[in-house]
């Protein structure tokens, strides 16, 4: 059948629905609502004209018409579908009110148009403004949790860094406003932490911001250690994104905060405390030239602005291709090289999917790291820390001499880099 047929059956099939229910007793006679010279793809052809019909008849039938379309349409997933549903259901339940209906009544039509939001919040293209908008005309806190739970569950199968970026604006401004209309901490907890999955997927996909700047105050402040180096570092662990405000002439740190999150090419944090100053920062950085700058402000002096260049970035060793995609058995097992300038054996085991733990002996015994973090098999790299303050990256290449594993290290206390080093066990 042509589009307009079946444009016309959808019409005719919507006006058997409501003249099914009867109106009062009375054998009111409905006129089906033509589509017109174009065809119809939404489940309200003529929004007007249906409501209409709707009130000359009873609220039984009213409170029908809406729940048939809420058990109709409970898992559509049709953007356009879903914005039509949306604009019927809240004119439906305003004319509702308007003519007196019992509270069940409008509640329906007003479930019909909430059903259709949550439905687009989950649904419609990742826009993080856009769906921070949805998500706060959502009626429950069940409902803005279910949204946020979805969106975080998307997480770990994106491999689109923009997204992600959308992801972590959605995030935040859901958790502000989960915050300023009083949801119980729970939603709050749910978006930070989608914040927090969706920051670690960020970096490890594009990790052009971690590594190692050299910074410049604009001015000084008595009250608040100076510092000219900044570390950031992907902790692979609870901690996520950290970030360490280093001062080199003293080898001290100034400032460190973890759970730093990065949006764009903005980096941000903040440090709550109660035995020490409070603290916050954020910082825009040039992912191609690593030009930086930002500012940083304490509960104990002024805000001190700054500005630097990268030293390093993990993205370097990530250049080139990996000869083919890295198997676990690539990865488990005992390795010959050297990091931080000493050579030694770096043994890789998991004892959980998708974690790697591991150890560097040196050859005298007397350094020894324990590491954990993850892989990706296309890029073919490893990526381990020790205990937040040592990164070692890997990459698998192959030179002149055959395939290895080169990379480098760098650390969050001192703010040095190092190459590394390992021959492959085969």
């Amino acid at each position: 059948i042509s589009d307009l047929q079946a444009a016309d059956i959808k019409t005719v099939a919507a006006a058997a629905i409501i003249g099914s229910f009867g109106a009062h007793g009375s054998s009111l006679a409905f006129t089906p609502i033509v589509a017109g010279a174009d065809a119809c793809d939404v489940p309200i052809c003529d929004i007007q004209e249906t409501l209409d019909q709707l009130m000359n008849m009873s609220q039984n039938q009213r409170y029908n018409y809406a729940n048939n379309l809420v058990l109709e349409h409970a898992k559509t997933k049709d953007v356009k579908v879903l914005k039509n549903l949306v604009d019927f259901g809240r004119k439906l339940q305003a004319i509702s009110i308007e003519m007196g209906d019992e509270d069940w009544v409008s509640r329906e039509a007003g479930t019909l148009a909430n059903n259709a939001i949550l439905n687009l919040a989950k649904y419609s293209a990742m826009n993080g403004e856009a769906i921070a908008e949805l998500f706060m005309q959502l009626d429950s806190a069940t409902k803005r949790y279910e949204v946020i739970q979805y969106w975080h569950q998307m997480i770990f199968s994106l491999e689109d860094v923009e997204i992600l970026e959308e992801i972590i604006s959605f995030g935040t401004l859901a958790k502000d406003y989960s915050a300023k209309i009083g949801d119980e901490p729970w939603i709050q907890r749910a978006a930070a932490s989608m914040i927090s999955d969706a920051s670690v997927k960020l970096v490890a996909l594009e990790p052009v911001h971690e590594g190692v700047y050299e910074v410049r105050l604009n001015k000084t402040d008595r009250r608040m250690l100076g510092f000219d180096r900044i570390v950031v570092l992907d902790s692979t662990s609870s901690k996520n994104l950290t970030v360490h405000f280093l001062n080199s002439e003293i080898n001290r740190t100034a400032f460190s905060f973890n759970h730093a999150t990065i949006i764009g090419n903005k980096v941000s944090g903040t440090n709550l405390s109660t035995n020490g100053p409070s603290s916050s920062f954020q910082f825009n950085f040039d992912r191609t030239s690593g030009e930086i700058q930002g500012t940083i402000q304490t509960t104990r002096g002024q805000k001190v602005s700054f500005i630097g260049e990268r030293k390093f970035t993990v993205q370097d060793l990530l250049k080139g291709e990996s000869p083919r995609v890295i198997e676990k058995n690539d990865i488990i097992g005992t390795m010959k090289g050297a990091i931080l300038g000493v050579e030694g054996e770096l043994s890789i085991k998991s004892f959980s999917a998708n974690t790697y733990s591991a150890s560097f002996v040196s050859n005298n015994g007397q350094i020894i790291l324990d590491f954990q973090g993850k892989i990706f098999p296309k890029k073919g790299i490893i990526s381990l820390t020790h205990n937040d303050k040592i990164k070692l990256v890997l990459a698998f290449r192959s030179g002149t001499s055959g395939v290895i594993w080169k990379g480098a290290t760098f650390s969050t206390q001192n703010g040095e880099v190092n190459p590394a080093y390992f021959k492959p066990f085969y």
